[in-house]
């Protein structure tokens, strides 16, 4: 059976916020962790391995470097295949409405400067009419370098999540011939 990649992504994806919540209450319960690096090392390889995916779909490699990835995941793939309806029958449950959803996973890419952009030169807020995206879920890169959270050092955001919409806001203006990408988690009403 042939490695699917974007399967063992999305399974990543889900299972480092399993990892950190796992972690996050082994330590605050029994005092200790022995696997406190869990959700850091999921996060670094899911991004290598996306960018590599996209980058380079035919990669020989990919294949093997999915499957370390899945290793990782271990004990939360079963959690992970129930969260996004991949193992078993049944459905997706919104925690704090209880309705019914689906994962998406939207992404918003612009250049500022071009016809269309949601952002102009020297704006700092931009506003994502996305219902239910999962908060902390954002992420930004800038010309390909991903973006830190709340660094006044260098450039970085800051991200409002509400019903209906996220705010972003950067803490230094958009320049022209910037590329944004953004990432997100969605959770869709069904």
């Amino acid at each position: 059976m042939a490695v699917q990649v974007s399967t063992y992504l999305n399974y990543a994806r889900v299972t480092q916020y399993l990892a950190a919540d796992g972690s996050s209450t082994r330590l605050l319960f029994q005092g200790s962790d022995s696997r406190i690096h869990q959700s850091a090392l999921l996060f670094m390889t899911r991004k290598a391995i996306n960018w590599l995916n996209n980058l380079d779909p035919a990669n020989e490699n990919l294949p093997k470097m999915a499957n370390y990835m899945y290793s990782l995941c271990n004990p939360y793939v079963p959690a992970a295949r129930r969260i996004i309806d991949a193992g078993d029958a049944g459905n997706i449950v919104n925690p704090s409405t209880g309705q019914n959803v689906t994962i998406a996973t939207p992404l918003i890419q612009f250049r500022v400067g071009d016809v269309g952009a949601p952002m102009t030169v020297g704006q700092t807020t931009l506003t994502l009419n996305y219902a239910g995206v999962v908060n902390p879920s954002i992420e930004i890169t800038l010309d390909g370098t991903e973006l830190p959270y709340a660094d006044n050092n260098q450039i970085s955001y800051t991200a409002t999540y509400n019903p209906t919409n996220v705010q972003i806001v950067f803490n230094q203006g958009v320049q022209t011939s910037q590329l944004y990408m953004i990432h997100m988690i969605q959770l869709v009403n069904v």
